[in-house]
């Protein structure tokens, strides 16, 4: 870098910064960002440039830059409260909560009046399902900056999870009260006011939350959880549930957690014929028994190639809590690099889904068959389940067509007439969604080297098996491509 060899270098070097930072007031972050650039490009530990250029970077969507260069902020000036928590707040964003805490905890003993510390450590608290720790932060936070409507919006999430309900929807509602317009803590102040069970003030949140911010419902069905639909159906107003569902499906029609939802309803309303179009397990849940790829001599060798590779893959975690698995293990994504033997599963898979979308029954009017797509792709991912482990009833709302490939099945499987130990069942709904008539389920008995495919929006899960031994599967969606 340049010495500090003119009387002129500090002037032009001030110049330079007031510029990237009138860049950065006026939005125009690009150009901001290389005005941060050139200050460092003479001064590379100039801390305000350091500090403002990490922000910038991180707004543009640079968060390997952004984390370099507040980094480097933090070390120039450990004593800056500002500069850990802004580093902290960039730590969360790319999933490394504990070190986002961490960073937040140092700040505030530097500052404990911090206020956006506490909002940070909240945030990455909460990430790390240490909701009462998140809730204290978030209360430090409220108390620093009252004004603040997304602080009280926070809080409540946090008491909700860690069961002050009470608590939950006296932080929702001032929230509420400070953004008016504010869909987000009005759906969560329906969430709270439906575990209290006030459902008719809940119903009411819920309107006027989609009513002020409709893309919210796009946002709730998406992650397979509209509450409000769940409300309606508490509350006994399953026909309301059903509107709930068709008027957010002229918008968005075939979507998966509106139809798993829509047969719900058809079920409480004794609507059996509009039941049993979505639930035709005979017609839509179709075995497929793919044929050992090259080189390996039999569907039993492949399979133990994919579990060896499974079980080695660097993405395999203890499934989280969020997830649909108890008591076991899942992989991220399957389909990167190096790919070994899933290389070949690729290859199953496309001719699976050739073969299911070929022997789709000629309905143009079913709201599944009518959207079987033309382009696609997969997402592929394993799940290891051990003792007394089992999958809870769910959906895979961002897919069309999902699967479940068996690699590895326990020997304490029930065989048929047995008591379907270990066997997969559809139909039956995830233990948020109420309902009062009994739903109509089917269950299949799963077998080595047997792939079952079926409608992403069919709720399914697995029933507990006795003993020691693992179940592994390979899952798989289809998500069409426009």
């Amino acid at each position: 870098m340049a010495g500090r060899s003119t009387a002129a270098r500090p002037r032009d070097l001030a110049a330079a910064m007031r510029e990237a930072n009138a860049l950065r007031r006026e939005g125009k972050l690009a150009a901001a960002r290389k005005g941060y650039r050139r200050v460092l490009a003479i001064d590379r530990r100039h801390p305000e440039a350091l500090n403002n250029g990490g922000i910038v970077a991180f707004q543009l969507g640079r968060a390997d830059e952004a984390l370099q260069l507040l980094g480097a902020a933090v070390a120039l000036q450990p004593a800056e409260a500002e500069a850990h928590n802004n580093l902290a707040l960039v730590l969360h964003a790319v999933g490394r909560a504990a070190e986002a805490a961490a960073g937040c905890r140092r700040a505030l003993t530097l500052n404990p009046r911090l206020a956006d510390a506490h909002f940070n450590l909240g945030n990455a608290l909460l990430d790390l399902d240490q909701a009462a720790a998140a809730a204290a932060a978030y209360e430090q936070a409220a108390s620093l900056r009252p004004e603040i409507a997304s602080v009280h919006f926070q809080l409540g999430l946090a008491r909700h999870a860690y069961g002050d309900v009470d608590g939950a929807i006296a932080a929702l509602e001032r929230a509420v009260e400070l953004e008016a317009t504010g869909g987000r803590a009005l759906y969560g102040l329906g969430n709270a006011l439906q575990a209290a069970e006030r459902l008719d003030d809940a119903v009411d949140a819920y309107e006027r939350a989609l009513a002020s911010e409709p893309e919210l419902a796009e946002q709730v069905f998406g992650v397979g959880k509209p509450r409000h639909v769940h409300a309606l159906l508490r509350r006994g107003d399953a026909a309301g549930a059903l509107a709930a569902c068709e008027s957010f499906l002229e918008g968005h029609p075939g979507d998966s957690c509106a139809l798993a939802h829509a047969a719900v309803v058809y079920s409480e309303l004794g609507d059996s014929k509009s039941l049993a179009r979505l639930h035709d397990f005979d017609r839509l849940v179709r075995p497929h028994r793919p044929r050992a790829p090259k080189p390996h001599r039999d569907i039993h060798a492949y399979n133990r190639a994919l579990q060896a590779h499974i079980r080695a893959h660097p993405s395999l975690i203890v499934a989280p809590a969020s997830f649909s698995v108890e008591g076991g293990h899942t992989t991220g994504e399957l389909l990167v690099k190096p790919l070994g033997p899933m290389n070949a599963f690729q290859k199953i898979v496309r001719e699976a889904v050739e073969d299911y979308i070929a022997a789709l029954p000629d309905d143009p009017s079913h709201p599944f068959v009518a959207r079987a797509p033309k382009r696609w792709r997969a997402t592929v991912w394993a799940i290891i389940i051990g003792p007394d482990g089992h999958q809870v009833p769910h959906i895979h709302p961002s897919g069309w067509l999902s699967a479940v490939y068996y690699l590895q099945l326990p020997s304490t499987m029930s065989p048929p007439g047995g008591e379907d130990h270990g066997w997969i069942e559809f139909g039956r709904p995830y233990r948020e969604v109420p309902f009062k008539v009994a739903p109509r389920t089917r269950r299949f008995q799963p077998e080595e080297g047997l792939m079952l495919m079926f409608p992403s929006y069919m709720f399914h899960g697995t029933t507990p098996y006795p003993g020691s031994e693992d179940r592994i599967s390979i899952s798989f969606d289809i998500l069409p491509l426009a």
